[in-house]
């Protein structure tokens, strides 16, 4: 019971307060000021492993995400995210947030009719995809393609967006 109590109560005490009042984004952008150079993401690719750093990521994330406002992306507006488990989906997803609006993530392994359904369901009409994915997406909809728009997307400024968002903003639903 004693060693129960050290493992399950004692060395699992690790909450710590949240702020609730502050956009997630927001929150990652402060450690991005706080450690720039420090490594946020690392990836284990066929061709290699990729590291990149806080402040790299976050200036992704923004390029991405003026490219999203530009389209119609903002407050409350849903976002798909049909992007494989990739840096690009953590840029994706942070782009999406700092546009304003919310991310309805999707698995490409899934098949298309969920798709449809999911994007019917929430009024998405702004999908975040990759080239691979491109046939999944139901007729009509304007898709970033993050890998064929590669070279677009990095002449988009890096500055952060004003996005008015507030801590208790809509930023996912699941299916």
């Amino acid at each position: 019971p004693a060693e129960r109590a050290q493992l399950l109560d004692v060395w699992n005490r690790t909450a710590v307060p949240f702020p609730r009042e502050v956009p997630m984004h927001r929150v990652f952008e402060a450690q991005a000021d706080r450690r720039p150079d420090a490594v946020a993401v690392i990836s284990d690719a066929a061709d290699g492993r990729e590291d990149q750093t806080y402040s790299a990521l976050d200036a992704a994330a923004n390029r991405l995400a003026h490219r999203l406002r530009r389209l119609g992306a903002g407050p409350e507006v849903p976002v798909l995210v049909v992007v494989e488990r990739s840096p690009e989906l953590i840029v994706a997803v942070l782009a999406v947030l700092k546009s304003g609006g919310f991310f309805v993530p999707f698995d490409p392994a899934h098949p298309r009719e969920r798709l449809g359904v999911i994007a019917s369901r929430v009024g998405a009409r702004l999908p975040v995809t990759q080239e691979r994915s491109l046939d999944l997406l139901p007729g009509g909809v304007t898709a970033v393609c993050v890998d064929r728009y590669r070279a677009e997307i990095a002449a988009e400024p890096s500055t952060r967006l004003e996005d008015g968002a507030v801590g208790e903003s809509l930023m996912y639903v699941l299916f």
